[in-house]
This record gives C-alpha cells, structure tokens and sequence, in this order.
C-alpha cells in the first residue's frame, strides 16, 4: 500500500513539473517570437507539440511556429504549419488568425488557389458572417493575381455597398476593373510554342522585341552557316557545328520565350495590384 502511494505521488509530481514547463514553454515561446529568435522559436515550439497533449497547447505552439515560419520568409512551411491547426467551427481558437495567416502565406508564396481555397473555407465555416477586410483583401489580391478581374470587382463593390460608403469609390473600382485597364494574361506554352515555329516570335509575344529579333537571327546565322558549309562541302563543320548550335539557339529560345512570357505576367499583377492597393487604402479611410 505503502509502494503504491509513492508511485501514485511521483507520477503526480510528475504531471504537475510537465505541465508548468509545458506552460512555461508557450510563454517562452512567445518572448522568441518577440525577440526575432526565429530558430529558437521553431525548436521550442516543436518541444511542445511533442510534450503537450493538450489541444489548446498545441493550437497555439502551432500558430507561434507559422508566425516564426513567415518571418523568416518560408511561406510554403508556414502556410502548411497553419494548416495543421485544426479548425471545426467559428468558435474555434485562432479561427480567424489561421485562416489569415494561412491564406496570406499560401498568397506570398505564389499559391493563388489555395489561398482562394482556404477563404472559401473560412466562408463556409463562418456561414455567411461578414468576412474580415484583412481576409477579403488576401481573396481580391488572389483573384486578381489569378487573371480572374470580374470576380475580384464584384468583392470589391460588394464592401463598398455593404458599407455604404460614397459612390465616387464605386466609380474609382469600375473604372480601375475596366476591360482596358487590366493586364492581359500571356500564355506562356503559346510562346513556346511561337519560338518553335518562329524563333523570336514568343519572345515578342511576350513583349520583348529587341530579343525576339536577336534569337532570329542567331537562328537565321546558325542555319546559314550549317548550309553553306555543306554547300562547300564542309560536311562536318556543316552538321557538327552548325546545325549544334542551331539546336541550342532554338531550343534555348523556346524556354527563355517561356521564361519571358511569366515573368511579363508576374510583372503586370503587380502593377496591378499597387494601383488595386491604392484604391484600398482609400475604401479603408472612408469606412
């Protein structure tokens, strides 16, 4: 009996030693964040989630490890630790936090489907709530990286008219969404496939013109130079040489007509969304 009852106090010792560093741990946690001590961070947090068993414990040291994650600039890691954080309802802890932070980190590291994806979730979740301007601006900022301008104006008006605001905003959003005004998206295998026809020809759909015709005639000259070597009988240098360098001013041109074409598409969202943010700034003052 005398046995049991030491058993019986050590393990409760036990538990209550875990659980105060446990708590100790979460607030340690936080004080890393603070203090820019990202490694640190990641490494604690990682500590609790494996000694804690208790949900609200490892909600949090989840949300602290994404919250580190994105401060060190990995937004892939970050928006799949947020992810982990299991939401059931509206009333869950962190429900509007994760949502947002997930969102915005799946936004800045160039995966506009899954941050559409994850506030549709949060919608549903919501059922019909009014979602947050911190969480509408990460959907518009998708849908328009996504080339989807009708979408992103009608979430635009929808604030504006839900709150009410002036109409001069209203006519500012129709007139920033207009055909004219939004960049057109280039199809990069277009390009490609341009180059492969015509070498140069991708790269001035893509916008380059100066290059386009630089690739021509580094094709047009590898192309001469094979066939008037075999003309001269050369055959060798004719084939071996020329038509090498044929092969690679040609291949090399399909990919940098590629390249060309999505980086003139990275480059347009972007102006884009600078004017879009600017329109931003004024629905946010006027709310």
């Amino acid at each position: 009996m005398q046995k049991s009852c030491l058993i019986f106090i050590f393990l409760c010792v036990t538990f209550i030693i875990n659980s105060q560093n446990h708590n100790y741990s979460l607030e340690y946690c936080w004080k890393l964040l603070s203090e820019n001590k990202h490694t640190e961070c990641v490494i604690e947090c990682e500590r609790v989630l494996f000694y804690s068993g208790s949900p609200e414990d490892q909600k949090n040291a989840l949300f602290i490890k994404g919250l580190s994650l994105k401060q060190q600039l990995d937004f892939n890691k970050a928006a799949d630790t947020f992810n982990q954080i299991r939401i059931t309802s509206s009333e869950s802890t962190f429900f509007n936090e994760k949502f947002y932070e997930q969102s915005l980190c799946n936004y800045l590291a160039g995966d506009f489907e899954n941050a559409l994806t994850n506030i549709n979730q949060y919608e549903y979740l919501s059922h019909g709530d009014t979602i947050p301007n911190e969480i509408l601006l990460v959907k518009i900022l998708s849908l328009n990286s996504l080339f989807h301008f009708e979408d992103a104006k009608n979430a635009t008006l929808a604030l504006i008219t839900n709150n009410n605001l002036n109409s001069e905003l209203i006519n500012s959003t129709e007139n920033l969404f207009r055909r004219k005004n939004c960049p057109r998206k280039k199809n990069p295998e277009k390009a490609k496939n341009l180059s492969m026809i015509v070498p140069g020809l991708g790269h001035i759909y893509a916008g380059r013109w100066v290059e386009g015709g630089i690739s021509f005639v580094l094709n047009a000259g590898a192309l001469s130079f094979g066939l008037y070597n075999i003309y001269i009988e050369y055959y060798f240098t004719g084939y071996v040489i020329g038509f090498t360098l044929l092969n690679k001013f040609h291949s090399g041109g399909m990919k940098r007509s590629y390249i060309l074409a999505e980086t003139k598409n990275k480059r347009n969202i972007v102006n884009f969304n600078q004017h879009f943010l600017e329109l931003w700034r004024q629905i946010a003052h006027a709310d």
